[in-house]
């Protein structure tokens, strides 16, 4: 399997540990992890199509996608909004202008690849926050009216003190919509245990935002994103 923006990488872990050779992608592992670079791209084209690849996930970054970013006081301003400026605001600064250009690019290279995967017929997740405005642009609507389905979890069912809502875009993968699972507690109350969702908004002493320490996924959430892919690669029965 091919994990992109693996960060901790440990999704690939859990494949590796069920007996899965599991290869990671993310640019913190160094510049020929960064798929902002066309010849990195081809890279995983080229993986793609050698038919080693039975398996492909991404975990786009968010952060200037996301809505967590609001004229709030609290941090800084949003770079987009929801319709006409979904691409980024035109009056951004020098600094933040890159981050949306830098990450418009990251985005449109991902939907490459994915486009390259469904040619091959090779099945695919993309996962990001519910709330992301990544779910808004032509490119992910496209994907859905290809047969692609959203399925939502909640982390704070997986084993995290976050409630984090998240959904897992899929394609050609059987059953994997019974993956979902999510919180129905009264807000800021975790249904599993009862307890108080800690508060993901806002920034550190530091100025990082609180979001990165719910970046990893809980290692419940792994393990049945395994079960479910192998389950599926093995009964060859895609959906999509």
């Amino acid at each position: 399997i091919l994990e992109l923006y693996a960060g901790s990488a440990r999704l690939s872990r859990a494949f590796a540990a069920q007996g899965v050779a599991a290869e990671a992608w993310d640019v913190s592992y160094g510049s020929a992890n960064d798929l902002l670079k066309e010849g990195n791209v081809q890279v995983i084209l080229r993986e793609l199509r050698s038919g080693s690849v039975c398996f492909l996930w991404l975990a786009i970054p968010c952060s200037s996608w996301s809505r967590a970013r609001r004229n709030d006081g609290r941090g800084p301003g949003p770079l987009r909004d929801n319709d006409e400026f979904l691409w980024g605001f035109d009056h951004l600064g020098e600094k933040d202008m890159a981050k949306v250009q830098e990450a418009n690019r990251l985005v449109k290279n991902s939907c490459r690849i994915i486009r390259e995967a469904m040619k091959l017929e090779i099945p695919w997740v993309v996962e990001n926050p519910k709330t992301s405005r990544l779910w808004l642009i032509p490119q992910m609507q496209y994907f859905l009216k290809q047969g692609a389905y959203q399925n939502e979890v909640h982390f704070c069912q997986f084993g995290e003190l976050w409630r984090k809502a998240t959904f897992l875009l899929a394609w050609h993968l059987n059953d994997f919509g019974s993956i979902s699972k999510i919180c129905s507690g009264t807000p800021g109350i975790c249904s599993r245990t009862g307890d108080r969702h800690i508060n993901l908004r806002g920034t550190d002493a530091a100025g990082a935002w609180i979001t990165r320490i719910a970046q990893p996924y809980p290692r419940s959430l792994c393990f049945r994103v395994v079960t479910k892919v192998i389950s599926s690669l093995l009964n060859h029965q895609p959906m999509g």
